[in-house]
């Protein structure tokens, strides 16, 4: 009797164990399959509330992906010629103001958008609940207000409120090639553009060459980008 106890006892714990580890891979199993990336809203004490992590990224020193402006996806390799809002021929499709012949006299559409719309907006496409791609505004503030720290990932922006976030360094690709990876290079949501004058007397105008704007937090300045180079974004709300 005895030992049929022992056993018994001896069967119990075995099976409890066995249990105990099914029971563990299958939790660990659903906590990878189910992981998402918490992109939370960092209260610098400016404007608008910046995201903890860049768009595609897991955490914050990590780079995350590389977007065309006005692209919502990433991809292998960033040119002109498979850029989503040109042409075969080379032509403005979208994000294009009226042809003038200082710049691209063959506009193919001209509908003077200079603001992403939040369908080419990656970080409203990707994140959604309110997050959207910075201001030019919004950027010079976020440099202007904050106190810079270096670091050897990237830059640690204090808020006047003491709280912080960081920006890797990632530079920006062209084709598929890696430029500037000391710098701190993002998207803004506006088309770099500028005031000229035609040649039929003088008249101003305003026309938009082929470049985003740009802030670089390392150089403090807000500049411009081809638009179809590849950058990583920083979203507020």
């Amino acid at each position: 009797m005895k030992n049929i106890t022992v056993l018994f006892l001896c069967a119990t714990l075995l099976s409890t164990v066995a249990c105990g580890n099914n029971s563990g891979n299958k939790k660990s199993s659903e906590d990878n399959s189910e992981k998402k990336v918490s992109v939370e809203a960092v209260d610098l004490g400016l404007s608008v509330n910046w995201a903890s992590c860049n768009v595609g990224a897991q955490s914050e020193w990590e780079i995350g992906d590389y977007f065309a402006w006005g692209e919502v996806q990433p991809k292998a390799s960033y040119l002109a010629n498979n850029y989503k809002h040109r042409d075969a021929n080379g032509n403005w499709i979208k994000y294009a103001f009226k042809a003038d012949a200082l710049v691209d006299a063959d506009v193919a559409k001209a509908d003077n958008l200079a603001n992403l719309l939040p369908e080419d907006d990656a970080a409203a496409a990707l994140l959604g609940d309110g997050w959207r791609m910075p201001t030019p505004e919004e950027a010079q503030e976020l440099m202007d207000k904050c106190e810079i720290k270096y670091w050897e990932q990237g830059i640690q922006l204090v808020g006047p409120n003491g709280n912080s976030i960081c920006i890797p360094y990632g530079g920006s690709k062209q084709g598929e090639k890696l430029r500037g990876e000391k710098t701190t290079s993002y998207w803004t949501n506006q088309l770099y553009s500028q005031k000229g004058t035609n040649f039929l007397g003088g008249e101003e105008i305003v026309y938009v060459e082929q470049y985003g704007r740009r802030f670089d937090v390392k150089a403090k300045t807000v500049g411009m980008e081809y638009r179809y180079n590849g950058l990583p974004i920083r979203a507020v709300k």
